[in-house]
């Protein structure tokens, strides 16, 4: 089991190191009520998790992993009850999604980590996993550890550059705003002859046609670029771009879905070329202009969602929309599936960029609405429901131009403030604002499969439930519970049949398993074990459960310390203490069972006892323990 963290308070424990123990056997009292019958209701499994500060736990590949450091027994089916002492509940990034104001796991990087400036247009990866910052002074690569900077001094016809695009044969594609577009290989050094790398077309005479907004390859490799004036497409026969749709204006999105059709922003209509040449226009009949098509996506299921200045964004169903130049609206157009303004109850504002990562989550990249003011983020789709990240979150600003996954699944942000990486298996910080009532102070699965976290010394479980936490206050009689607990890190949990043990001022209560947590709150105990230390003051430091289904305790006095065992077989405690070998003024804290039924714990002052076959040994510096 790794290190348990102790209360500070506990330190005083240490002057009982001083005092004799007073042996004599604890009176128990144990007092009865029958619990009230419940429905049973079907509670849902927990899946995956994601992960925040005030308690720790990793997103697991099918199921929470052992973290008690305990396991199962051999010939046992039970999962083990898994709890630990920590001080911060964390939930891994990339899951399920929920509404919360946890904090995001982020890495934020700028001119000082080696960017050439901290305006970022867009990120792109490559096929040898490395990203590509396309900023407002040169291109830049990251390697994962440090960025190799292309500028105007090493041959950039601009320094602006919009977009980047590597062609099926590893040519990169560079879009300048104002420079055309170049070409280079990075794995090829420059001409012994030329400082340049960068091979530079100029698209037009025109100036509007050299400002380059986006690159795409179609199926067939053909390269594309949509410019502020003018679609145009690679010629390789003549080593230049020709014009293919000259009246395009302001293009701002390209792609080519997998009819190898051909899609294109242009100005605040979607233009629409098949592979036959033939082009249809498509205008949005929406309650605001979108101003301009920014981004573009084909989903799983061939859906196009279509990202816009001041129209959010819209979902269409390309083989159902007209296949003549139409004005299309939702709800009366066939193809038009869905029209989002709104997401996780924030305004959307203007869609910068769209982008699906490996577990299908869409991941929308937002700025304010210009007009409005309204909108900007991190916004993510599961399928199911928008969960929306701004600056509560730990984000720079809530204006995010470009999204990218790097190949460790980390998704990467661009924008006015450098770039952002939130880390895939990082940690996310929930609080109080998320339904957590107090520091968290343990966690558990239940016997549901549910993630819950003991706060309020014991007396609260905090269910999590759709990315937030459901109190429920035990029902303890306001005169048994005590705020003050020393040991406060392990000492309220569910056994393997379900019922609930909760430690109070006078010994422990069980409750009877309930079908949901928060019948807690209003639960008769099952029995109430009345423990007695001398001068009746005591503190209980943990609880543990072993294979057998004993309740082992670790008891503070204030002239002693006792290990108590409760036995199933016949629900009564059995005290140990110094003639049982157990060293005296030294209180257990935590415990641990080996694959062989032998029960470990730890003392707070220093080591190790083993129970193995009703004997205890105790271990210390002369057996090679710290």
């Amino acid at each position: 089991m790794g290190r348990v963290s102790v209360s500070a308070r506990l330190a005083k424990a240490s002057s009982l190191s001083n005092a004799r123990i007073n042996r004599r056997e604890p009176v128990q009292v144990v007092a009865r009520t029958r619990p009230p019958p419940s429905r049973a209701t079907h509670v849902p499994a927990a899946t995956s998790f994601r992960i925040l500060f005030t308690l720790c736990i990793i997103k697991p590949p099918e199921s929470l992993p052992d973290i008690t450091g305990s396991s199962r027994m051999p010939g046992s089916n039970r999962r083990p009850v898994v709890y630990r002492s920590v001080h911060a509940l964390a939930l891994v990034l990339f899951s399920s999604a929920v509404v919360c104001a946890e904090q995001l796991p982020i890495k934020h990087y700028t001119t000082a980590d080696g960017l050439p400036v901290d305006i970022v247009e867009r990120i792109k990866r490559d096929s040898h996993g490395f990203l590509w910052f396309c900023t407002r002074d040169g291109l830049s690569k990251f390697d994962g550890y440090q960025f190799t900077s292309y500028a105007k001094e090493r041959g950039l016809p601009h320094p602006r550059v919009n977009d980047l695009l590597e062609s099926g044969d590893g040519t990169y594609w560079v879009a300048t705003n104002g420079g055309g577009v170049c070409s280079f290989n990075p794995a090829e050094r420059a001409p012994a002859d030329s400082t340049s790398r960068f091979k530079v077309y100029l698209l037009d005479t025109n100036p509007a046609s050299n400002i380059v907004n986006r690159l795409c390859e179609d199926q067939q490799g053909r390269i594309w670029a949509g410019t502020d004036l003018g679609l145009f497409y690679f010629d390789e026969t003549k080593d230049q771009f020709t014009a293919a749709i000259p009246d395009a204006v302001e293009i701002y999105s390209l792609m080519t879905d997998r009819q190898g059709e051909l899609w294109i922003g242009s100005g605040n209509q979607l233009l629409r070329q098949s592979p036959d040449g033939r082009l249809t226009r498509y205008s949005f009949r929406v309650a605001r202009n979108p101003g301009r098509i920014f981004s573009l996506l084909e989903d799983d299921k061939g859906k196009l969602l279509v990202g816009s200045w001041f129209a959010g964004l819209m979902e269409l169903e390309p083989n159902l929309l007209p296949l003549e130049d139409s004005a299309i609206e939702p709800g009366k157009t066939n193809g038009f599936a869905n029209h989002y303004t709104v997401a996780d109850g924030a305004v959307i504002g203007t869609v910068q960029d769209l982008h699906k990562s490996p577990d299908g989550h869409l991941w929308i990249a937002a700025s304010p609405d210009f007009t409005t003011s309204l909108g900007g983020g991190l916004f993510e789709f599961d399928g199911q429901r928008f969960r929306r990240y701004g600056k509560a979150q730990g984000l720079m600003r809530n204006s995010i131009w470009s999204l990218e996954v790097d190949s460790d699944g980390n998704l990467w942000l661009g924008g006015l403030d450098g770039a952002l990486k939130i880390a895939r298996n990082g940690f996310t910080t929930f609080g109080e604002s998320d339904g957590l009532a107090g520091g968290a102070t343990a966690m558990l699965e239940d016997r549901s499969g549910e993630l819950c976290v003991v706060t309020e010394a014991g007396m609260a479980v905090n269910r999590f439930e759709d990315g937030r936490f459901i109190s429920t206050r035990i029902n303890v009689p306001a005169a048994l519970k005590n705020s003050q607990f020393w040991g406060s890190y392990q000492i309220t949990f569910q056994d393997h049949e379900g019922d609930w043990w909760v430690p109070t001022l006078k010994g422990l209560m069980r409750f009877a398993k309930v079908a949901r947590i928060e019948q807690l709150a209003s639960a008769r105990p099952k029995a109430h074990y009345l423990l007695q230390g001398d001068g009746d003051t005591f503190d209980i430091f943990r609880i543990f459960e072993d294979s057998r289904g004993d309740i082992w305790v670790g008891l503070g006095t204030r002239d002693s310390n006792r290990l108590l065992k409760w036995e199933r077989a016949n629900e009564k405690f059995r005290y140990y203490t110094e003639p049982d070998g157990v060293p005296p003024m030294n209180p257990p804290t935590t415990f641990c069972e080996d694959t062989h039924g032998n029960v470990w714990i730890g003392l707070y002052g220093g080591g190790l006892l083993r129970y193995r076959e009703g004997r205890f040994t105790l271990f210390g510096a002369e057996d090679g323990f710290p």
